[in-house]
This record gives structure tokens, sequence and C-alpha cells, in this order.
């Protein structure tokens, strides 16, 4: 019966067994999934891919309006970039057979180059999630794989939270140095089983702090310390798990964060997602425009 509710809402037909289950190249072919195939055959080619042993794989599959997102610059990093290739492919793929009926919300996943991959389901059920990702059609088979078609191409993790808030790349160097202030960074900067939430703040969001707020928080390594744990939480929260009411548990351990779902969603009622889902290699990152104050100290502060 649950197999049956759950193949009804995701709306899946499927295939009479006495048709003939065909390899992943024709499969995806057949689905129309033409810019999949194209970067999957060069990779075959190349010997970067081999689907033909081993397995049962699944395997997440962007569909063309996925790559048509892609800006023309990481386009052609996919196209030309053998390496890149090889990670992308290998990070959308997971070694056995997850069909739609097996994917549950919160579920992990490990991908063939040693990622996660996390699965989330809207509080109505109807659709379905990896990591950031829309799955948009499921359960296409074939001869040693099952194929989820999603609406997105994966970002593969690209270090560590640490790494990523320190590198440059996002304007996250004022949290980075309060992560070394209170010793966190030896704590995101570690790769393991433990995966993390951060709502970071941005560089300009420190900036707009009343600045004898910040002082203050800033002479106790206490109250710091508090503070910055308060904008983490253990485990991977992606943004589509972010959409609804309800609160969040953090570090800091004696208060949680609220979550206020609109148009928008607004943390503690106050500060919003400025860019999410910055996924790493031990867990995940969201930028919001707003420093969260933890009551306690709020009530120190006035």
């Amino acid at each position: 019966m649950a197999r049956i509710s759950m193949l009804f809402v995701l709306g899946i037909v499927l295939i009479p067994s006495c048709f003939s289950i065909e390899n992943v190249v024709e499969t995806a072919r057949a689905a129309n999934l033409t810019e999949f195939v194209s970067v999957l055959k060069e990779a075959i080619d190349q010997g970067l891919v081999d689907l033909s042993t081993g397995g049962p794989y699944t395997i997440f599959v962007p569909n063309n309006a996925a790559f048509a997102k892609l800006t023309p610059e990481d386009l052609q990093l996919l196209n030309n970039d053998a390496s890149e290739q090889q990670n992308v492919l290998q990070y959308h793929v997971v070694k056995g057979e997850q069909f739609s009926w097996n994917l549950r919300d919160g579920q992990i996943l490990h991908t063939a180059n040693g990622h996660s991959l996390r699965i989330y389901t809207t509080v109505t059920g109807d659709n379905v999630y990896v990591n950031g990702a829309k799955i948009v059609s499921t359960d296409l088979e074939a001869m040693n794989a099952v194929i989820h078609v999603i609406d997105t191409v994966m970002d593969v993790p690209i270090g560590s939270i640490y790494a990523v808030s320190r590198g440059g790349d996002y304007p996250l160097s004022t949290f980075a140095d309060y992560l070394d202030k209170v010793h966190l960074n030896r704590t995101l900067d570690t790769e393991g089983r433990t995966k993390y939430t951060v709502f970071a703040p941005s560089d300009e969001a420190w900036t707009n702090l009343n600045p004898l707020v910040l002082q203050h928080v800033a002479s106790s390594s206490n109250y710091l310390r508090e503070l910055v744990t308060y904008h983490i939480h253990p485990g991977t929260l992606h943004l589509k798990s972010l959409d609804r009411n309800g609160s969040i548990s953090t570090l800091d351990g004696r208060h949680q964060i609220s979550v206020s779902v609109d148009t928008d969603v607004h943390l503690n009622r106050v500060a919003m997602l400025e860019e999410t889902d910055i996924d790493c290699d031990n867990g995940v990152i969201h930028i919001i425009d707003h420093v969260l104050i933890p009551s306690s100290i709020a009530s120190i502060i006035g």
C-alpha cells in the first residue's frame, strides 16, 4: 500500500516487464536527456567513467534545461576539463538501486566519488529533492541502473566549510575570522561523518551590526563563542528543508533559530537567505544578510 501511494503521488508509470531494459546511454537518449548523453559518452570514450560493470547504480541525470542553467564558463569547464567531467558525473552516481519508493525524507546517499547527497520531501509529499535539485521524473530502468531525472546540475563540494569560508569565493572572511577566534576552524575543517549546516552572515551583515554590540560580544570569548555557535546546526539542511515554519537546533545548545516562510524564508524574522546550498565536504553553507543574536546575549546588550 505504501509503495502504491508513493507511486501515485510521484506520478510514476511502471514499465511493463516485457519491455527490454536498455543501457544507460540509450535509456537517457530515449528520454531526450541529450546534454547528459553528450557528456557521458565523451567521458566513457576517454575511460573516465565505466558503467558497464559493477552496479547496479542509481543515477541522478540532469535534464537539458538543467545544463542550460549553467554559466558559459561552467559549461565550458565541464565539456573541456576531463577531471571536472569525471568529478561531476561521479557526483551524480550512487552505488546500488534506489527506486522512487525507496527514497525517504532525510535519507543520506553516498556518491561514486565519496561525497554525500541528501533526500528531501516537501510537506505535502508531492515533490522530492536531492540536495537542491528537484526530481522531475523517476524510475527509468537501464541494464544495470535506475535513472531519476533532476532539474539542476549539482555542484560538487569544493572543500570543507571552513575552507570555503576562508577561500575568497564568497563574502565570508569576517565569519572565518570569528571561527578562528573561538577555535571552531578546526571543527569545521574536518571531513568526516559529522556534517553541519552553517547560516553564515555575510561580511556586509557584520558591518551593519551595531559596532557597540559587536564590541561588547567580542570582549568576552564566551559571548563570542555563543554567538558563532548559534549560527551552526548539527546536520545538513538544504534550502528545500527550510520550506516550512518551525525551528532549527544549533550548536549553542540553549537556543534555536526560528524559521518563518511567506514568499521568502526568514530566520528569527530578521535574516533572509542571500545565497543558499553551498555544498561542502562536511556540510552546507547558507549566506544570510543579518547576524542572528541569541536571546541570552540580547538580554545582556539590551
